[in-house]
């Protein structure tokens, strides 16, 4: 059977042409096509796979989108008739299958079928981008997407390094890695969290502890040094996230690791690391670039975090602000079962 559906519950059948059949709903064969076909990825997020197969997915092409105009595009299935590309089908725990739903914020859980490498087929969980994602909800004051955005070259890399590692065919490999996408900045380019202003004012991990949101209070972290204040939406995805820190404790409220292990960076080694203090300036860098970039309009610097980091680091622009980079087309994968052996 090949799958092809708009309401994630229906198959046309390819042996069958104009026969239509009921899947089965999304289920805990999760068919894994960006970032959580890394290993190291789906570690950083506690996600433990029971089993693993690379498979194609039918009737559907891979396409890359951006939540806002200052974001990175990311991995989607688009259903389109007749068309397959390749990913990694994991087998979750309900629990863990629990966990995607929240590391997919912006993500519909959708039925599909894919294809083994063996032959067989089976019914699988995808997600596929929603309303949410596409109609600029979730841009959160970065500006509204407009089709054109381009994936990360760190993001390719990490889909590569996914795909190999769990022998997804090579020819598919090659074919991401050729894909168009915004290159690394230079050390130069990137965003830092102002700190101008800041060098008097301090503040302790202690100090931060029930800033955490709740009744009426503000809602802050620590990111390299500095105390960020969130003005951002309450109903955010990163909101869980920070409060999720506090609940762990003053330690835990520094994000600055948090930020490199869920963001996952190749360049800096192929295991993220557990502490900041495992971390190089540069890796702190990028991780401050990041931030910004996700994050730049929803927080404010309003203190150096005592006895820490109190240079001024400069803002990577003149005023302080995100600078996304100007991105050509956006693509989308279309070859079909024949293209590859």
């Amino acid at each position: 059977m090949s799958a092809i559906s708009t309401t994630c519950s229906f198959i046309v059948s390819s042996k069958c042409p104009g026969c239509v059949v009921l899947l089965q709903m999304p289920n805990n064969m999760y068919f894994a096509i960006g970032s959580m076909m890394n290993q190291t990825s789906l570690a950083g997020r506690g996600l433990m796979p029971l089993n693993s197969w690379p498979a194609e997915l039918l009737e559907h092409s891979l396409g890359f989108l951006a939540s806002s105009a200052a974001s990175d595009a990311m991995a989607t299935a688009v259903p389109e008739a007749g068309a397959t590309f390749h990913g990694v089908i994991l087998e979750m725990s309900d629990e863990h299958m629990v966990e995607l739903d929240k590391v997919e914020s912006g993500y519909d859980r959708c039925a599909a079928v894919a294809r083994k490498y063996d032959g067989s087929e089976v019914t699988v969980t995808v997600y596929r981008s929603n309303a949410a994602w596409t109609s600029g909800e979730m841009a959160q004051g970065n500006g509204k997407a407009d089709g054109t955005e381009l994936p990360s070259q760190r993001y390719i890399d990490i889909l590569c390094m996914g795909a190999e590692s769990y022998g997804v065919k090579a020819e598919y490999v090659e074919w991401l890695r050729a894909q168009p996408c915004t290159p690394r900045k230079k050390m130069q380019e990137l965003w830092r969290i102002p700190r101008v202003g800041l060098e008097n004012v301090a503040m302790s991990l202690a100090e931060l502890e029930g800033l955490d949101g709740s009744d009426g209070k503000p809602l802050v972290m620590c990111h390299n040094g500095v105390v960020l204040l969130w003005t951002g939406s309450m109903d955010g995805p990163m909101v869980p996230l920070i409060k999720g820190a506090h609940a762990a404790g003053p330690a835990e409220i520094d994000m600055t690791s948090r930020v490199a292990r869920l963001l996952f960076e190749p360049m800096f080694g192929p295991t993220p690391p557990q502490c900041t203090a495992d971390m190089s300036e540069e890796h702190k860098a990028w991780t401050e670039d990041i931030l910004g970039r996700f994050l730049g309009s929803q927080i404010q610097p309003i203190a150096l975090i005592r006895g820490g980091e109190n240079a001024s680091f400069g803002r990577g622009a003149a005023d302080g602000n995100v600078h996304p980079t100007v991105r050509p087309k956006v693509f989308a994968w279309k070859g079909g079962s024949g293209n590859l052996p």
